[in-house]
């Protein structure tokens, strides 16, 4: 805005073009926590998906979905109800 205002706009354009701004976003603090976050969340996903397939199956009570996959119960029989 104070560049358009003093008539500056094509020298910011070309100062802002040639500026060595560099800034590695993978080692940002915020991005790390937001990728192992994902993470997690994708890894909780797969379990359910996991969980909803072998139930779908019908070769595997409950119990020893739970057992198999080293999850609650009460997770495998959430999941079951939603089926």
């Amino acid at each position: 805005m104070l560049a358009k205002l003093r008539n500056l706009q094509d020298e910011t354009v070309k100062q802002t073009a040639i500026m060595p701004i560099v800034y590695d976003l993978e080692t940002d603090i915020r991005y790390v926590q937001g990728m192992t976050m994902g993470e997690e969340k994708g890894k909780e996903k797969t379990l359910d998906n996991n969980i909803i397939l072998l139930l779908q199956s019908n070769l595997l009570t409950a119990q020893q979905i739970a057992d198999t996959l080293n999850v609650p119960l009460k997770r495998v029989e959430k999941l079951k109800k939603k089926l």
